[in-house]
């Protein structure tokens, strides 16, 4: 798949995301070692790896973005239709939260 179609297909799926739990971590995160506040930064950072290694959906949607990032459209192809699939289904994922 040519690398603007792909890339194309996937931004348009990613909108559908609910709201990311994890933005609201990496943005204090962020505002943490700003202020040099490394403890904070470092417990938001845990945070934000107890979701993301939760959550089918997050998994999913970073799994979209490594493949594309690297090339490889198949694999970002098949992570999308599989975001879609649960999406559909209305699936709660491993951390009980409903897409």
């Amino acid at each position: 798949m040519p690398p603007c179609r792909a890339s194309c297909v996937v931004k348009r799926a990613a909108p559908r995301f609910p709201q990311d739990p994890t933005t609201m971590l990496q943005l204090q995160k962020e505002l943490a070692v700003k202020e040099e506040r490394y403890a904070d930064a470092q417990a938001f950072q845990s945070q934000i790896f107890e979701e993301m290694t939760h959550s089918a959906v997050l998994r999913l949607v970073v799994a979209m973005e490594a493949a594309l990032a690297d090339g490889r459209y198949d694999e970002a192809a098949r992570a999308r239709d599989e975001y879609r699939q649960m999406l559909a289904s209305q699936v709660p994922d491993s951390a009980g939260k409903q897409w």
